[in-house]
Parts: structure tokens; sequence; C-alpha cells
């Protein structure tokens, strides 16, 4: 019963630090979600993906951060935020991407 307590003890530490973060959804021009697009945080070097109706949530420190949000065949985006103590919300629309290709002759 001991370690159990402990570990709830140590547990919740560990997410004392992580008073907020970030939370949306990620979508296309049409309004469809984007199922597993990317979101990368440059100051942490680290990111997640969207799950397959296009919503994400990180948890992050309070901080400065910038954040980009990637989807293959669309145009990436970046945002800079400031995080608190509580989640911050923010719905992305990416838009396709237009590649003129040369022509071959």
């Amino acid at each position: 019963m001991r370690q159990i307590l402990l570990l709830y003890y140590f547990f919740g530490l560990s997410l004392a630090g992580f008073g907020g973060g970030l939370k949306g959804t990620v979508k296309e021009k049409d309004g469809s979600p984007l199922p597993y697009a990317s979101i990368f945080i440059r100051q942490t070097g680290s990111g997640a993906t969207t799950d397959r109706d296009g919503n994400y949530e990180i948890a992050l420190p309070p901080g400065h951060y910038e954040i980009i949000f990637k989807y293959l065949g669309f145009e990436s985006t970046s945002r800079i935020i400031d995080i608190k103590e509580e989640f911050l919300e923010i719905d992305i629309i990416l838009n396709p991407e237009t590649i003129l290709l040369q022509t071959v002759t």
C-alpha cells in the first residue's frame, strides 16, 4: 500500500510542472479534418500528431513557443504562442500546397 501511495505522489509531482498546454484541431480549407498532421515544437524539439479526427493535445510547461503545423500536400504554418497555467486552444486551417512543375521537352 505504501508503494502505491509513493507512486501516486511522484506521478502527481511530475504532472505539477505541466500547468497548461496546447490543444485544438487541424483542418483543411473546406473544414475536413486532417488526420495524423504533424505538430512540431521548435524550442523542445518534440511534437505530436493529430488523431484521426484532426484533434491534438500537447502538455507544455508555461513559456514562449513556436509551433509548426505540417501535413503532406499542404502549406506549413507556424504560430508563436505563450503558454500559461491553462490549456490554450488553437484551431488551424492549412491551405493546399501548389507545386508548379517545369515542362518536360
